[in-house]
């Protein structure tokens, strides 16, 4: 059987964990807003709550990454 040298086991790890971080990202946006709204938050509560997220997030790359 061939077994590629480039996909050692931790490099393997590293692609599994990022897998798995940007599905709980993508299911976390989907269904964050169904919850604030069914704990009584308004439209604009859910708009802000992504707002923040977003410039966290920015502020974040920006500072880690460059």
């Amino acid at each position: 059987m061939f077994r590629s040298q480039s996909l050692t086991p931790p490099l393997v790890t590293c692609f599994a964990i990022s897998a798995l971080i940007h599905a709980v990202t993508y299911l976390l946006n989907a269904l964050l807003p169904l919850h604030v709204a069914a704990f009584g938050g308004s439209k604009t509560q859910i708009g802000m709550l992504f707002s923040v997220a977003t410039v966290a997030s920015t502020r974040w790359a920006t500072r880690w990454a460059g």
